[in-house]
Order: C-alpha cells, then sequence, then structure tokens
C-alpha cells in the first residue's frame, strides 16, 4: 500500500479533492474525496499554521513549486503526526488553475531523528562530566582553561585556580566503604555548585580533587564559606 497521498485543489473555488490515502492519513475516514477550503488548515498544528499556510500561498501566487513540512492533529484520534507535501500549479483542460501535489507522513523519520539527536547530546554529556557528581570532568576543565582564560585576557580580568582535595577521604573509603566515599564526592560537589559565583566552573579532575576557575577584577577574597 502506498504511504503516499495525492491532492488536487481547485485554485478558484480552494476546494481540495484528496484520494483514500490521504483522507486516512488526515484521520478523516472514509474514501478519497472534496473537501470545502479550510480542512486542511482546521488540523494544522498552532504553532505551525502561518508557515504551512504561508507557503502554500506564496507557491500558489509565484507558480513555483510547493515545499512543505509541517504537523497536523489527525482528526479520528488527535495523534499527531509529522507530514511533507511537494505540489506545483498547472492549469486544467476546463481552464481553471489548479494545484496538484503529494504528502506523505514522515513522523518515523522524525522521530528516529529526534532520539538521534537526543543519544548524541547525552554523549556529548557524558564525555564531558563526572559521571558520579555530574560535575564537568577534566577533559571539560581543559576547553574551559582556554576559554575562560582568554576571555580574562580579552576583557583585562584575572583568573584564580582553585584546586581542592577533600582531608581525610582515603580514611572514609577504607573504613565506612566506596558507597560512603560516593556520597561524600556527591556531596562536596553540592556545595561547591552552592557556593560558586554565577560566572565561576567547578569540576571534579578524579579521585577527591575538584577545580574551581574564577575571573575576577583585581583582588578579592573567594570562598570563604567553603574554608
Amino acid at each position: 500500500t502506498s504511504k503516499v497521498g495525492i491532492f488536487e485543489a481547485d485554485l478558484e473555488t480552494f476546494e481540495v479533492h484528496w484520494d483514500d490515502r490521504l483522507v486516512a492519513m488526515y484521520g478523516l475516514g472514509g474514501a478519497g474525496r472534496t473537501f470545502p477550503n479550510g480542512t486542511w488548515q482546521s488540523l494544522l498544528h498552532p504553532d505551525d499554521y502561518d508557515q504551512a499556510v504561508g507557503r502554500n500561498l506564496e507557491s500558489i501566487k509565484t507558480g513555483d513549486e510547493l515545499y512543505n513540512q509541517y504537523r497536523i492533529f489527525r482528526r479520528d484520534d488527535g495523534e499527531m503526526r509529522y507530514l511533507r507535501s511537494r505540489a506545483s500549479t498547472f492549469v486544467g483542460p476546463d481552464g481553471r488553475k489548479r494545484l496538484l501535489g503529494v504528502t506523505w507522513d514522515v513522523s518515523e523519520d522524525i522521530h528516529l531523528h529526534q532520539q538521534l539527536e537526543g543519544a548524541k547530546k547525552r554523549m556529548e554529556y557524558m564525555a564531558l562530566h563526572d559521571h558520579l557528581t555530574e560535575l564537568p570532568n577534566r577533559r571539560y576543565l581543559d576547553a574551559m582553561l582556554d576559554e575562560v582564560g582568554a576571555a580574562c585576557e580579552r576583557d583585562g580580568q584575572s583568573l584564580a585556580v582553585f584546586h581542592i582535595d577533600l582531608d581525610r577521604f582515603k580514611q572514609i573509603n577504607d573504613t565506612l566503604g566506596h558507597t560512603a566515599g560516593d556520597e561524600m564526592l556527591k556531596h562536596a560537589a553540592r556545595i561547591l555548585q552552592d557556593n560558586i559565583g554565577p560566572t565561576d566552573f567547578v569540576a571534579r579532575i578524579g579521585g577527591d580533587e575538584f577545580v574551581i576557575l574564577s575571573p575576577f577584577e583585581g583582588t578579592r577574597q573567594k570562598l570563604s564559606t567553603l574554608a
């Protein structure tokens, strides 16, 4: 069964004939038939309405080939679907100008693309963050050192670099176990995040070691609450 629906619109009355496949695609039920102007528009996602309708009108006005992508809500079940259309104008045997085109459902392709983009973002996040504390890791820190350093030089600022480790962390691991040690690291990470300034950057670089980058104007005391 073809997954492509066909439509033909009379550009004087704007009535449009949809074939069986297109009627099913829009969830209108029954066989192919002619629909009044506004049927298609009434099923468009509100966020896509202006662009989709605008492209149609522009194509009709200029005679250029139409290419459109938009979301619709099926009338029968309310499900949102992603559709694409291609169409072009022609003059029929009766001398009336018409628009002939095809529409197909690309929802599965769009959903797959969204899943791949989500997976890509998760992979990028994992590559730049510590899995335990979710703080930026050493790789992220190296990149930020270059970026923040260059910004400080450009803006005439100074950059303070704080290297922090936890006292007696090995003793916690040895006596209370690694689970307790992990909780201590996560607790330390939360304290650091809660106390750094809005332009500061904190990373866990391994073990019980953390680094904070802090741009500043002149000399000032930083992180007194962490002492």
